[in-house]
């Protein structure tokens, strides 16, 4: 084995970088639990697979399905009957979460019934999906002054709904009265709770007072008499043929049929004083005391919907339960959720993001020969040409070569780069927690296991898959140059987009996948027995390894592959020139901090360890990776003996001048432009980049037509404008007398910033460090700024004078 700490590189040199990790979770909280070592402030941001875990704000058992939504206003659905997208009824149609209406940006509240289900949004808005053939889906007209629906309960066959002005209504089946609306009574003067069950119905008002209608045939309406000092009741709950309720003392009510139990009341235990939830099955029945401990009772034959499971993932109470037909919900107060009892159909099956699912957040990214990171604050860099894309502060990023994607705190998504075919046109969506892009298509992975995509795949005729229509849960995604892969929640493989050689058609029977990459041929998975499988034109130098125990990460470039196993990196394939085959596997091991995160671009990897060192290595196309010193690379020292006795000129000398020369003649009014690239011999019939305007300075120059560069600067000198200041300058206003213009992709050295500011005798210059590590366009360390976007930069420069004392002033730079 090859220890590659010891290895130089011809191209890139592997680097690795000082700080600490950060993880970022749900809410923007931050765990350095995973970190070791004295913190310092070059931290990177997170890595891949960190656990989120939203906290589940309402949720509902049906018959053979479940819902619930988290504190982001996801829908989650899951059971054959909810189907792997959405909720509703598979065999009824509207699988499908519905779309939230205009304006609205998250769900608040769901219902499941028999075969139909019931949700708000932020808005107050109603969606009503699946079985409607007794009218439970006719969402009502708002009445009597309500301007928003407030909660919803669904039953077999009907449905419950109060507005924000407590009015009451009922739809649907009506057979046994259970949607005869009571009128209010004692004073009430609104309805405060709903429940719906089987065929009957129970309510709250705002003085307490229970109204239950609807059958009654085992005594589930007979309302009982308050008792052991309650005052009013609290909370209701309707069942099969069952009713349970809470008054405002703890004390807990159930009537109905019991021929199971499930209305036998149980003793509080363990020191509680009082029952503080409660909820109604079919044969069953819920309860939580003010300790957080679980009682469930009733019917428990056969399926084990009584089976209070021990709490985990630090969880030390209970905070919410709710009673399906045959399974039981629970959420405890670490936001973990619980589903037991009958799971024939996948109702207690908890989608993964429930589960504890993974945001994959990569705080490194590489694509083509971009290599960019984020930094402790979010912020990320372009360490292939310095400059920072977005000011967005994310969560994830990856790349291509041309587009960069990144998930911001409140899980959108922003775009950066090239847009020629929609990369950037990123729909309007939340709870991002990955993105991919490739070669001219962009996707996302939502928290629910939805892919979003946009862009455009490219494939010869006939050669493209289609997104499947029905496609399951996806828990984690890889892209290829044009191809996509998904990992499902059953741990197996879908891929689509380019099928070329095969590569977006995974080997059938893949299960237990923990890991999958693609390049742009080539594709892989990983099973958590080690098992690797190759599809699509893969080389054999790929293909040859066909185990790799403990892998939890790979990544692939054309001619080399990388791993993470047991926490080290494993490379195979070709060496770094491509001459040849690797003889043996480089193995890269690091004693103090495991390697958590990587990624791949056309010849080169990124890696991030544990602590937030991140190292580079390979060719990537002669593009060098620098890593600046705000990622932890080597602190630049500063020459303190730079001009100590040569006095700067203030006026910009010959070859200085013709260095901006493109970008002045692209900053003239329509007359002076059209004057000076006229004068160079050029063409006024359409718009010159400042490349064309450079190419017709150099034809000028080389035929030495000196008298025609002459008159080209008197029209530059003559292109002054009224002065401005440069704290508010943009780089449309700031004048080219004012500042001198400079290209895109340029380095000013502090040597360059004192000829440009003209000071004299001037020692230990060096540029001032903003906290994001850029300022405007340009990207800023001690001893150099690097110009990024189109723009104005204003940099602070400290130096000491000929008398020794320390000063400042700032360089300000109109970036075109």
């Amino acid at each position: 084995m090859i220890n590659l700490f010891n290895r130089r590189f011809t191209r890139t040199a592997a680097v690795f970088l000082s700080g600490t990790l950060v993880l970022a979770a749900c809410g923007g909280s931050n765990d350095s639990s995973e970190s070791s070592g004295t913190p310092t402030k070059n931290a990177a941001l997170a890595v891949s697979n960190v656990t989120l875990k939203p906290v589940v704000t309402s949720f509902s058992g049906s018959w053979s399905y479940s819902l619930a939504v988290d504190d982001a206003g996801n829908v989650y659905g899951f059971g054959t009957s909810a189907g792997a997208k959405g909720f509703g009824v598979r065999d009824n149609g509207q699988i499908a979460v519905p779309e939230l209406q205009k304006g609205a940006s998250a769900f608040t509240a769901v219902s499941a019934g028999f075969q139909h289900s019931l949700a708000l949004d932020d808005l107050g808005n109603m969606y009503a999906s699946g079985q409607n053939y007794q009218g439970q889906l006719n969402v009502p007209k708002l009445r009597d002054g309500g301007s928003r629906f407030t909660a919803v309960s669904t039953g077999w066959y009907h449905s419950l709904a109060l507005d924000d002005k407590g009015n009451l209504y009922a739809f649907g089946g009506n057979g046994n009265g259970q949607t005869n609306v009571p009128q209010l009574q004692g004073g009430a003067s609104k309805f405060t709770a709903v429940s719906a069950g089987l065929l009957h119905s129970v309510a709250l008002d705002d003085l307490g007072n229970m109204y239950a209608f609807g059958s009654n045939d085992r005594g589930q309406t007979n309302v009982p008499q308050l008792q052991g000092g309650g005052s009013r009741f609290t909370s209701v709950g309707a069942g099969y043929q069952h009713s349970v309720a809470l008054d405002d003392k703890g004390n807990m009510y159930a009537f109905g049929s019991n021929d199971r139990g499930q209305t036998n009341v149980p003793q509080l235990q363990g020191g509680a004083s009082k029952f503080t939830t409660v909820s109604a099955g079919v044969f069953h029945s819920l309860a939580l005391d003010d300790k957080g401990k679980m009682y469930a009772y009733g019917d428990n034959q056969l399926f084990g919907q009584l089976n209070v499971p021990e709490l985990r993932a630090g969880g030390s109470a209970f905070t919410a339960v709710a009673a399906g037909w045959y399974h039981s919900l629970a959420i405890d107060d670490k936001g973990n959720m619980y589903a037991f009892g009958m799971g024939n159909d996948g109702q207690t099956t908890l989608p993964p993001s429930l589960g504890g699912s993974t945001l994959r957040t990569m705080p490194i990214a590489m694509g083509g020969t971009q290599a960019v990171a984020l930094d402790e604050q979010g912020i990320a860099t372009n360490l292939t040409y310095p400059y920072n894309p977005t000011n967005a502060e994310l969560l994830s990023i990856a790349v291509s070569e041309r587009h960069g994607l990144g998930i911001t705190r409140s899980g959108s998504v922003v775009g950066w780069g090239d847009n020629s075919v929609g990369q950037l046109n990123v729909p309007d969506f939340t709870g991002a927690v990955q993105v991919v892009a490739g070669y001219s298509y962009s996707v996302a992975l939502r928290s629910d296991g939805r892919v979003i995509e946009w862009g455009a795949h490219t494939a010869p005729a006939g050669k493209l898959i289609e997104k499947p229509a029905d496609l399951e849960r996806i828990v984690s995604l890889a892209g290829g140059f044009t191809h996509l892969l998904g990992i499902t929640q059953s741990g197996s493989v879908v891929g689509w987009g380019d099928n070329s050689y095969g590569k977006a058609t995974p080997t059938e029977g893949l299960s237990n996948v923990v890991a999958i990459a693609a390049n742009t041929t080539c594709s892989v998975a990983a099973a958590n027995n080690g098992a690797l499988t190759w599809w699509g034109s893969c080389p054999e130098y790929f293909t040859n390894k066909t185990s790799l125990q403990n892998i939890t990460a790979i990544a692939l470039t054309d001619s080399h592959a990388v791993a993470i196993v047991d926490g080290s990196l494993v490379i195979w394939g070709m060496n770094e020139d491509g001459s040849a085959v690797l003889e043996e596997d480089i193995v890269i091991t690091k004693t103090d901090s495991t390697i958590l995160a990587i990624s791949a671009g056309n010849d080169a990897f990124l890696a991030v360890d544990q602590k937030g060192n991140v190292t580079s290595w390979g060719r990537n196309w002669d593009n060098t990776i620098t890593i600046p010193e705000a990622f932890g690379g080597p602190v630049p020292i500063i020459d303190d003996s730079i001009c100590i006795d040569c006095e700067q000129p203030k006026e910009m000398t010959d070859e200085q001048f013709e260095e901006i020369l493109p970008f002045l003649i692209a900053s003239f009014t329509p007359d002076q432009k059209a004057k000076a690239i006229t004068t160079l011999g050029g063409s006024t019939t359409k718009v010159l980049s400042p490349e064309e305007i450079q190419a017709l300075i150099d034809a000028a120059k080389k035929e030495d037509r000196t008298e025609a560069l002459a008159t080209v600067r008197e029209v530059a000198s003559a292109n002054n404008a009224p002065s401005v200041d440069p704290a508010t300058a943009t780089a449309s206003t700031l004048p080219v007398s004012q500042s001198p213009m400079t290209k895109v992709n340029t380095t000013i050295t502090t040597k360059r910033a004192v000829t440009l500011l003209g000071l004299k005798k001037v020692t230990q210059v060096a540029f001032v460090v903003p906290k994001k590590a850029s300022v405007g366009a340009c990207a800023v360390t001690k001893t150099q700024v690097t110009t990024g976007t189109a723009g104005v930069c204003n940099v602070k420069v400290t130096y000491t004078d000929s008398k020794k004392k320390k000063r400042s002033t700032t360089l300000t730079l109109v970036v075109g």
